[in-house]
């Protein structure tokens, strides 16, 4: 409200005027300033956290521990294919010895047709074995020698229809040669088979702590680098909060000052301040 002089003439206070005028001005002028330091703040803020989540981070600390799950891996194939040719040689070697057995009580001169055909697939299943140059795990099973012995001892075997006591004996004492040969080939064979398969489960138990440990190590950084950004976001929250208060602390203050401020004035005639009474 315009106070009015004793001489009937309003009066109009100009500093409260022109303070209430540049308290008003202030508020866009600081808006404008606040949008601009709230943008820098955040896009700072989103940098450093951009450089926290860097999977880059993690490297340094989990390197030796993933060469050494890389070799771990490296190994599993050739240890794995090993395993399994000596696993099918331990297979096809019993199937040799049954078809070996049951030839033998055919050694009969009515039956010669049929130890004929059970012989044929003992020498089909003795071309199944595979030989390999070297025993990777274990020891040596003997088949690159083994198997073209045992082949052409098949091959030698001739039983004249069984036509005499002594032709059943000789092939008895053939196929008994050749069984004492493959059982000790097959014992080598289930040595090296369950050394395979201790060495498999041996690498994959490392595999699985070395991964442990890969996994703890980055749980540990990530909810490190959590607990960083949760900082950078408080503190960024902390910078605004505190510029904003600043300024409505500025605001209060400016404004109790123009509430308060008593410097009637009364232009002289003619003045273009008279405008504003």
């Amino acid at each position: 409200m315009i106070p009015i002089t004793s001489a009937g003439v309003q009066s109009f206070n100009f500093a409260r005027s022109f303070a209430g005028l540049a308290q008003a001005a202030a508020r866009p002028a600081f808006e404008l300033s606040f949008n601009a330091a709230q943008n820098a703040v955040l896009d700072r803020l989103d940098s450093q956290i951009a450089e926290l989540q860097s999977e880059d981070l993690f490297l340094g600390k989990t390197a030796t521990l993933r060469v050494k799950l890389s070799q771990l891996e490296n190994r599993l194939p050739e240890i794995e294919s090993y395993r399994e040719t000596v696993t099918n040689n331990r297979t096809t070697t019993l199937d040799i010895l049954d078809a070996l057995a049951e030839a033998r009580d055919l050694t009969a001169p009515g039956t010669a047709a049929e130890f004929d055909a059970k012989l044929a697939e003992a020498v089909a299943l003795v071309e199944k074995l595979q030989t390999q140059p070297f025993a990777l795990i274990g020891v040596d099973d003997g088949l690159l020698q083994t198997k073209p012995q045992v082949e052409a001892e098949l091959a030698a075997i001739v039983t004249n229809g069984f036509a005499t006591a002594g032709d059943i004996q000789a092939v008895q004492d053939a196929i008994d040669g050749i069984s004492t040969t493959l059982n000790g080939t097959l014992a080598v064979l289930e040595i090296n088979d369950d050394d395979a398969f201790n060495t498999l489960t041996a690498i994959q138990r490392q595999q699985a702590e070395v991964q442990r440990q890969i996994d703890s190590i980055e749980t540990e950084e990530r909810q490190k680098r959590l607990d960083e950004i949760n900082e950078l976001r408080e503190q960024a929250s902390r910078t605004l909060s505190i510029i904003s208060l600043g300024f409505e602390g500025s605001q209060n203050v400016t404004q109790f000052l123009t509430d308060n401020l008593s410097l009637d004035q009364q232009p002289a005639p003619g003045s273009v301040l008279n405008l504003f009474v």
